[in-house]
């Protein structure tokens, strides 16, 4: 269950003389701040945030989206009728971790409940409107229609400063330091001014994932103009468009047939004669009326005025019959993976075959006593800013129960 924040009457600061600090966050995305701020909430006073780059945010900024919530107040005031289970079934209908429904399942009884968390700090997401293939209402968006991710941010940002919790900007986190027992005891970071230790008692790594993108000039031409790694994000602006996924796993046929609950017509472009996907996920995509699958297909680049207008193909490159053309499109969406930024902590903390951080069970413990993971960099399934904050709530009260458990608190 996520828990409610509210401002403390503390004032928590981190030692900057020492360079010590109770609990540090690595990352300020959603899952980063809502840890550190939960963290605070738990009795937590001295917190800290180290973030590479110079601004708040993380890939929670990008997202455009809204927020998905079943059995909702906002639902019962306009009359919408829905529930939990119809959320789900709408949920594995449309492919979304078709082959992980408990997952599913633990989202939408807890979406409700999401929703009003996020609310409750003053985000103030009260509009409903239709989302993708859903059977009702079910998207929530802020009432001045704006896109959730920047409101998302800007309320926990406004809720880590009320709470005086420091963000170190333009910090890199360079190593985790563990004691001779092997619990944690400080993390390396370099800023301008060089390098240094921050002692510390626990860790939390937030530092998100970066989707994979083909390389070419024109993605990031277009980037935020028609060009999207994340369909459940930014879809609801394709409605009735014709957009184009590139991908053939699991993902991308998820986000083909995601999209069709949207588009008017959906390209997956793929650049095998077959389909990587599960067989359940291939049958889905090839008998939807909605996609085409253009199979031996290679993106060579992107057009357009002020946005995405097309894509050049090339189909059957390096063969005799290589055959070179545009298509014209709405919308770009990248489906072809995710890098979790995890690689300076493989040293010391344990991480599947693709970079995600590998925990233990349902929580966010690692191997290491004292570190714990949240958000995108330790999730593969949902990668979704609500769910990276409330893992970051998930992954700060279990730092607190650490601490307390070993007297250091």
């Amino acid at each position: 269950m996520l828990s409610m924040f509210t401002a403390c009457s503390s004032e928590p600061t981190v030692d900057t003389n020492s360079k010590s600090a109770d609990i540090v966050v690595i990352g300020a995305g959603g899952a980063g701040m809502s840890a550190a701020i939960q963290a605070v909430q738990n009795g937590a006073t001295n917190v800290v945030i180290v973030e590479k780059t110079g601004m708040a945010g993380g890939n929670t900024t990008r997202s455009t989206g809204g927020l998905n919530a079943s059995e909702t107040t906002f639902q019962d005031r306009d009359a919408i009728e829905d529930s939990n289970q119809l959320f789900i079934d709408d949920t594995m209908k449309g492919g979304k971790n078709i082959n992980d429904p408990e997952l599913v399942k633990y989202m939408a009884e807890n979406s409700a409940e999401a929703l009003y968390w996020v609310n409750d700090m003053g985000a103030d997401l009260t509009v409903v409107g239709l989302f993708g293939g859903a059977s009702v209402k079910r998207i929530h968006r802020p009432s001045d229609t704006s896109a959730v991710g920047p409101v998302l941010v800007k309320t926990l940002l406004s809720v880590v400063e009320k709470n005086n919790i420091p963000v170190l900007y333009n910090t890199k986190a360079e190593e985790i330091i563990t004691d001779a027992n092997g619990a944690v005891s400080g993390v390396k970071v370099t800023d301008a001014e060089g390098t240094y230790t921050i002692n510390c008692k626990a860790v939390i790594i937030a530092t998100g994932a970066s989707a994979k993108y083909l390389g070419l000039p024109s993605e990031q031409k277009f980037k935020g103009m028609g060009v999207s790694a994340c369909a459940t994000c930014d879809g609801f602006f394709y409605r009735k468009k014709v957009v184009a996924v590139v991908g053939g796993g699991d993902t991308a046929c998820e986000e083909a047939v995601y999209l069709a609950g949207l588009a008017k017509q959906v390209y997956l472009i793929v650049r095998k004669p077959y389909l990587r996907a599960s067989q359940i996920m291939q049958e889905r995509v090839l008998n939807h009326p909605k996609i085409q699958v253009l199979f031996e297909h290679n993106t060579v680049g992107l057009f357009g005025e002020n946005g995405v207008e097309g894509v050049h193909l090339v189909k059957r490159k390096g063969e005799a019959d290589e055959e070179f053309y545009d298509l014209a499109i709405d919308g770009f969406f990248l489906a072809i993976g995710h890098n979790p930024n995890s690689e300076v902590f493989k040293p010391w903390i344990e991480t599947d075959e693709v970079g995600y951080i590998v925990t233990e069970g349902a929580t966010p413990r690692t191997r290491v006593p004292g570190v714990f993971a949240a958000g995108d960099v330790a999730d593969p399934h949902y990668r979704q800013a609500i769910t990276a904050a409330g893992s970051g709530c998930k992954a700060a009260i279990e730092a607190e129960r650490f601490l307390s458990a070993n007297g250091l608190l």
